[in-house]
């Protein structure tokens, strides 16, 4: 079974600044705990029409070949399919029963492809308590680690929130601040104010240092001097 998980909490600079968040949690348990694993910590916006969702259903079944081919697709959450002709499953007690219930005797290079795109917006409770994103990823892979299914998972960060395209390393760092209300300084910042501070300073005395030679410049003091008549 492949399964793609979308989300939207995990940015690159969680990952650079090791920050405790519940997603990278669950990532790197499910790393530590898997046969094979591929960690790309950077993941550009998508951009064009096509939403990641869509370009996954687009691009899996063609990119596998006549390797394996895809039984059933089903999708969960906000995810932007466009025509495709897929399963729609609401809330994590359908995945879960859809994950279980896809664990039956097939043709061979076949499998089934899930994807889900989590979006706080929609309802992710169970049991009535609301689930986070890096909850929902756990209750997936709890999931698929209880039903015994061989499985590749790949998680995708798309944090775009706006039609507004970006683009670049750049445009992606800032797109992913503006979202972020916290003003706590890593390391990174520090060493750019120290940097700052520096050049403010060395501005400054070197202002100081021009406006002092050019005032001794100025003062204008006779050339010789008289000498003392004797009376």
């Amino acid at each position: 079974m492949i399964v793609a998980f979308i989300g939207e909490e995990l940015q690159s600079e969680d990952i650079s600044r090791g920050q405790p968040s519940g997603v990278l949690k669950t990532l790197q348990g499910s790393v530590a705990d898997a046969r094979y694993s591929m960690a790309i910590p950077y993941v550009t916006v998508a951009s064009g029409s096509l939403s990641v969702a869509e370009s996954l259903l687009r691009n899996v079944p063609s990119e596998l070949g006549t390797t394996v081919a895809i039984d059933e697709v089903a999708v969960s959450g906000s995810c932007s399919i466009g025509e495709h002709d897929v399963k729609r499953l609401t809330g994590v007690p359908a995945v879960q029963e859809w994950i279980v219930g896809r664990k039956l005797p097939r043709a061979d290079k076949k499998t089934d492809l899930l994807v889900i795109c989590y979006s706080p917006l929609l309802d992710w409770s169970v049991a009535d308590k609301s689930l986070s994103e890096g909850e929902v990823l756990e209750k997936v892979l709890s999931s698929l680690k209880s039903s015994g299914t061989s499985n590749v998972v790949l998680y995708s960060s798309d944090p775009k929130a706006s039609n507004e395209k970006h683009h670049g390393i750049l445009e992606r760092h800032l797109f992913e601040s503006t979202g972020n209300a916290t003003t706590d300084c890593d390391a990174l910042c520090r060493s750019r104010a120290v940097i700052l501070e520096g050049i403010f300073v060395a501005f400054t005395l070197i202002t100081i240092l021009v406006s002092g030679i050019c005032c001794m410049k100025a003062v204008k003091s006779p050339a010789r001097f008289e000498a003392q008549k004797e009376q």
